[in-house]
């Protein structure tokens, strides 16, 4: 019987069976995280089991999970689709071609399913931490329209009094039809009785509503404002997100993580790998057994990306000791000096953790590059303490300065099984990659021009290079400050080579969409040291999933866009279900 038949079987079965909506259990999710956060524009341990690797069909339990009928695309080595998969504990325990029954089976009709998408390179921490008031995602909208409905719908989950705002990981000039800001008065229509605030990436510029400005006018700093609403970018700009952020509470930032969660799982991201962004001064004051109520030490120069990097992780690490966390999150300590490096290096450990929330890598970064006169020293550095490096590469040229500082490195260090990353590189060759490849190292390929400026500015991102070369690759997008968190734009980028003005960017590089699946699922899953945990759907792995609104393998390129998650599951959990709807 072919699999095709067995679906059919399945399709047949569909009048003889209850399981034809969702189970209560479908709607559970682990401790109270999901129930306390607010859904946001697109949507919003148990531990492991024994589970056998191969064999033997398994038999049911009654609280085993299975979701039949459908299309999974297990991403296994054979890239196997077939129509179930059941779930017990927070394992898959069974995949293949079978029928279910019981209140909790749910049959899929014949909806996609693919293994939970993994970020690899991105800012989900300070995107979760650092945005004052009640935050809102516009990075799905595509015309002013758009952005007024979505505000105008958060305006009704918003107290009297209290700020909205959506700052960063969006552009108006290449995502909005318009091309520019929406201006005072649009935004007065969508929301008159509220102060709003939009900031556009790291330093603005922003457009702020008549309540803002009225806000504004009292505040204890200046902030030039134009009659329509208009503020600079610059130091405009990061003088209202100062004032701003000074209002934010722990309270706030405990919201606006949960939110932040609640979207990444609408959007079908299960897991990321952050990197922080650029080390400002850290807290004067630190609170013993309550250091989450110590905020970064704040000036009107700093921007969107600025960070404190050693409390950066307060609140989540809070809320998971809570067992609160439903997103997976590896964390990049970002470090810009050989100090702190020495520091970071004597007091943390790579990997320490659990399979929620642990360390990752170093991310050593004075400029932002490899080129920086204190970079191989920091490499050194940390091929002798034994810990993951990850870099900017930046361009082909910085690619052969990092691949021979690894390689005159790995003469003295065996650095072959610390999986050494390059990342954001604009273009390579063959032969390079071929050598990162013989020290252990792996590359990381940056979606990020999708949302950015016009095309002639765009650095490429060189897929097809990378894949052919066999090297170990994922796919990021870089996003919650200077690009988006959709991964599904990073799909369309990477599949038609084309930017959100729909200019032809990336030529000659394109991949098909069942390569961009697997990196970022298997790909990213390794990027994480985590592939034989993550990345696929195969019995006795961690048991996160997406079911899709739509069949990502036959919709048009412009709809690639569009795709969200219908039911999203981590660790055995539905964190996100909108199957009832």
């Amino acid at each position: 019987m072919t699999d095709q038949d067995d679906c059919r079987l399945n399709k047949d079965a569909d009048d003889n069976t209850s399981a034809d909506r969702p189970s209560r259990r479908s709607f559970l999710v682990g401790g109270a995280a999901l129930g306390a956060a607010i859904q946001i524009d697109a949507g919003s341990a148990a531990s492991a089991q024994s589970v056998p690797a191969t064999g033997t069909r398994m038999p049911s339990s009654a609280e085993d999970l299975v979701l039949f009928n459908g299309r999974v695309h297990t991403v296994d080595d054979g890239d196997r689709v077939v129509s179930a998969v059941r779930i017990r504990g927070n394992r898959f325990a069974e995949v293949g071609n079978f029928n279910a029954r019981g209140p909790n089976a749910i049959n899929l009709r014949g909806r996609t399913v693919i293994p939970g998408l993994i970020e690899s390179c991105d800012h989900i921490v300070s995107f979760a931490n650092y945005r004052p008031g009640y935050h809102t995602v516009l990075e799905n909208a595509t015309s002013i329209a758009e952005i007024q409905a979505i505000l105008s719908a958060r305006r009704a989950e918003v107290p009297p009094g209290e700020w909205i705002t959506a700052l960063g990981a969006w552009n108006a000039f290449t995502m909005f039809a318009e091309r520019r800001l929406p201006t005072r008065a649009e935004l007065d229509a969508a929301v008159p009785d509220r102060p709003v605030l939009l900031y556009q990436t790291t330093i603005g510029p922003a457009v702020t509503n008549t309540p803002g400005i009225a806000w504004f006018a009292k505040a204890s700093m200046p902030v030039a404002i134009g009659e329509d609403g208009n503020i600079a970018s610059g130091r405009q700009s990061t003088t209202a997100l100062y004032l701003l952020r000074l209002t934010q509470t722990r309270d706030q930032r405990r919201r606006t993580h949960l939110e932040t969660w609640a979207y990444s799982a609408s959007v079908g991201l299960t897991a990321h790998i952050d990197q922080e962004g650029i080390p400002a001064a850290p807290s004067p004051r630190y609170e013993p057994g309550n250091s989450i109520s110590s905020s970064p030490r704040l000036d009107p120069m700093q921007t969107l990306y600025h960070f404190d990097h050693f409390r950066h992780w307060d609140t989540w690490w809070e809320l998971h000791r809570e067992g609160k966390t439903f997103i997976r999150l590896q964390m990049d300590l970002v470090v810009n000096e050989l100090p702190v490096l020495h520091e970071r290096i004597k007091n943390q450990l790579p990997f320490f953790g659990d399979d929620m929330m642990s360390s990752h890598a170093i991310y050593y970064t004075p400029d932002g590059s490899v080129r920086h006169p204190t970079w191989v020293e920091a490499q050194w550095l940390m091929a002798r303490a034994g810990w993951r490096s990850r870099s900017n590469a930046v361009d082909q040229e910085g690619m052969e300065i990092a691949i021979s500082a690894f390689e005159r490195i790995n003469k003295e260090v065996d650095i072959t099984g610390l999986r050494w990353t390059l990342h954001r590189m604009s273009a390579t060759t063959s032969e390079q990659l071929q050598r990162l490849k013989a020290v252990g190292g792996n590359v990381n390929v940056c979606s990020r021009s999708f949302p950015l400026a016009a095309a002639p500015t765009l650095p490429k991102a060189p897929f097809r290079t990378v894949l052919d070369s066999g090297i170990p690759a994922g796919i990021h997008m870089d996003g919650g400050h200077i690009a988006t968190l959709n991964p599904w734009f990073a799909v369309y980028y990477a599949v038609t080579g084309r930017n959100a003005l729909g200019e032809m960017v990336n030529p000659g590089q394109q991949i098909t969409r069942q390569e961009a699946i697997r990196l970022f699922t298997r790909g990213n899953a390794y990027q994480m040291n985590m592939e034989t945990k993550l990345g696929s759907i195969e019995r006795g792995k961690l048991a996160d999933l997406v079911v899709l609104d739509k069949d990502y393998m036959e919709v048009g390129d412009e709809e690639l866009k569009k795709i969200k998650s219908v039911l999203t599951i981590v660790d055995g959990k539905t964190i996100h279900n909108k199957l009832s709807t």
